[in-house]
């Protein structure tokens, strides 16, 4: 059975929640914006390999994922791989920066919901081809 990658859009959703009680809140804001990130990317690359595209478990896989989806015609694919984008900006700032000006809190808001559109967007897609 394949992993569920709403899963880890809930567990953002949770860390958010919960950010400051079972670990340092700074830590738990930048957990969940990785975690909406991945939620959003897993959904993402298993929609595009059933369509054919090839991903190859390599960094620059993000990249093309994200491309797949904003250089289709279709304006709702378009919307997914820009909103994938930011995502990854958004996760990467996260991971890797080791200071962030921007406030943490409304970014991780910011970050679940722009997973959630996408997780959305991804079904209505499924659903109608």
């Amino acid at each position: 059975m394949s992993f569920d990658w709403n899963l880890y859009i809930s567990l953002a959703a949770k860390l958010i929640a919960e950010a400051g009680k079972f670990a340092e809140r700074e830590s738990c804001l930048r957990a969940a914006i990785s975690r909406a990130y991945y939620g959003a990317f897993g959904l993402a690359a298993r929609v595009a390999r059933r369509e054919g595209l090839l991903l190859k478990g390599e960094a620059k896989d993000h990249q093309k994922l994200s491309r797949y989806f904003s250089e289709s015609p279709s304006p709702a694919r378009k919307r997914i791989g820009t909103e994938l984008a930011r995502l990854r900006k958004d996760r990467n700032l996260a991971d890797y920066k080791g200071r962030i000006r921007r406030n943490l809190y409304r970014q991780a808001l910011f970050s679940l919901e722009r997973a959630r559109q996408i997780a959305q967007a991804l079904q209505k897609l499924h659903k109608f081809g």
